[in-house]
């Protein structure tokens, strides 16, 4: 009879590969993490900016992401969900990513639930890389995020989601009232998380941090500053993160190009003025879009904002 566990030798734990990035020097693959924050911290939007950028194979700030399906679990503050969605395309010049959103509450204390899940990520195009759970309080319906006991199980879950897709599943969790901060709740959470990242807004600015407060099998990343920027979606507004050092002065370059923009114009238009590369072109508009001197149309249109009035003059 075959033995269900078995032991390896230091030599064949030494040999075994060093984890993958989902995120490199971010996110582990196949782990589990934990994104932290106040309510309005704008953690719901970092999760997003970083469901996208894996289902695209977009850098993220820099960072390399594994490109891949991403599952969100999006059990709360759905409604405006859409409008991020297309804000982010829009700035980031894409029409499809492999990212599935559920719009409901998956009860993770409840078997028949858990099961259902399991099955329904099974059905998947593809492997997901990530599964988000947005948010535990919502997703530990009739259990307490107090009690050892049931957020022991809510891991549980997490982890069996693991084992079997392979995926990262990162939880987004409010944090605590008190002077310390960390997640609310039993710390058998924090125990059982790969890496953890708070996620902290900078009173009522549209600026925030993101730290990693754990990073189990490697160096954790320095802190980074982001900043919640409007950009108008069809007939209204929603917001992109964008890295708060993009927010500096224009380059001599951004004020050539800023300088012939003149109310709407499409890419073409837009660079037919200019006689620059294509390449060169696209990186001196996207800054310009970052740091909020032009705005992108629904349709993809440029148009110089108030901000870009003034600077042009």
């Amino acid at each position: 009879m075959e033995n269900e566990y078995q032991f390896l030798t230091d030599v064949q734990v030494e040999d075994r590969p060093d984890p993958d990035w989902l995120i490199a020097n971010i996110l582990p693959a196949s782990s589990l993490g934990l994104v932290v924050g106040q309510s309005e911290s704008f953690k719901t939007f970092l999760v997003l900016d970083w469901v996208l950028s894996i289902g695209t194979g977009s850098d993220w700030l820099g960072h390399k992401c594994e490109e891949g399906l991403v599952a969100y679990i999006a059990a709360e503050g759905t409604p405006g969900l859409g409008r991020r969605i297309k804000a982010w395309k829009s700035f980031n010049d894409h029409r499809v990513t492999k990212a599935r959103f559920l719009l409901e509450v998956v009860p993770f204390m409840h078997e028949q639930a858990q099961n259902d899940l399991l099955r329904t990520l099974e059905d998947l195009p593809e492997a997901p890389k990530m599964v988000v759970v947005d948010t535990m309080h919502r997703s530990m319906a009739g259990g307490d995020e107090n009690s050892a006991k049931d957020v022991g199980t809510f891991v549980d879950v997490c982890d069996r989601i693991r084992k079997i897709t392979g995926a990262t599943v990162l939880t987004v969790h409010h944090m605590g009232k008190s002077k310390v901060k960390k997640e609310r709740g039993s710390s058998a959470l924090r125990g059982a998380m790969d890496t953890v990242f708070l996620v902290e807004r900078s009173g009522k600015s549209s600026s925030m941090t993101v730290t990693c407060d754990k990073q189990k099998d490697a160096e954790g990343f320095d802190q980074i500053g982001l900043k919640k920027e409007v950009i108008k979606v069809g007939s209204g507004t929603s917001c992109i993160l964008i890295d708060r050092e993009a927010s500096a002065a224009l380059t001599e370059k951004e004020k050539e190009v800023l300088d012939v923009l003149k109310g709407t114009a499409t890419r073409a238009e837009w660079m037919e003025k200019l006689g620059l590369a294509p390449r060169t072109f696209d990186r001196v508009a996207k800054s310009l879009v970052a740091k909020g001197y032009v705005g992108k149309t629904e349709i993809g249109s440029y148009v110089i904002t108030e901000k870009g009035q003034n600077a042009a003059g």
